[in-house]
């Protein structure tokens, strides 16, 4: 990485900005920003250069832009906590996580929890209604996590259903070089 050290790096985030910031008015998409690499790739096919730059877009804060649903129903009838739904996390950041949750019957509490990998890591929530309440939290993850969404029952049957993720592709250039 020797040939960026030629200039400052405060030097090299001014101008990436400029030229980013052109290029992408307003919150960057994911296809605008794999097109902006697309054409620095085309440019400076040398990997030393744009190895720099390869994490811009791909950062996520947590907002209200939908940015992918599993919205299938799920059920379960167990005890224990079981696997109801799985998204595969194509960036690394903070996400806005939302699903819904109900109780068949409204005699027990039906719980649901947001796991990373297969380990528990959001806030548990429990319902006695038997209509559907949406639950929110905002929850790091990093590229290629499985965010999953686990379940059980109160007293009959726990369903859960519409787990989305929401978000947006930053453009904060603080953290593209270090």
């Amino acid at each position: 990485m020797n040939y960026l050290r030629s200039v400052s790096q405060d030097e090299v985030k001014s101008a990436l900005a400029m030229v980013l910031n052109t290029a992408i008015p307003g919150t960057p998409t994911a296809d605008s920003v794999n097109a902006v690499l697309q054409t620095l790739k085309e440019k400076f096919p040398d990997d030393r250069i744009l190895g720099e730059f390869e994490s811009f877009g791909r950062t996520v804060i947590a907002s209200d832009i939908l940015l992918h649903t599993n919205d299938e129903e799920a059920a379960t009838t167990a005890t224990s906590y079981m696997k109801a739904k799985e998204i595969h996390v194509p960036y690394s950041g903070e996400f806005r996580v939302k699903f819904d949750i109900r109780d068949s019957n409204g005699t027990g509490t039906s719980l649901a929890q947001i796991w990373k990998n297969g380990v528990a890591y959001g806030t548990a929530r429990g319902t006695t209604s038997t209509s559907f309440q949406t639950f929110s939290e905002d929850l790091e993850f990093e590229e290629d996590d499985l965010l999953q969404l686990y379940h059980r029952r109160g007293s009959n049957v726990c369903y859960v259903r519409n787990l989305r993720i929401y978000g947006s592709l930053t453009n904060d250039f603080e953290n593209i070089m270090t």
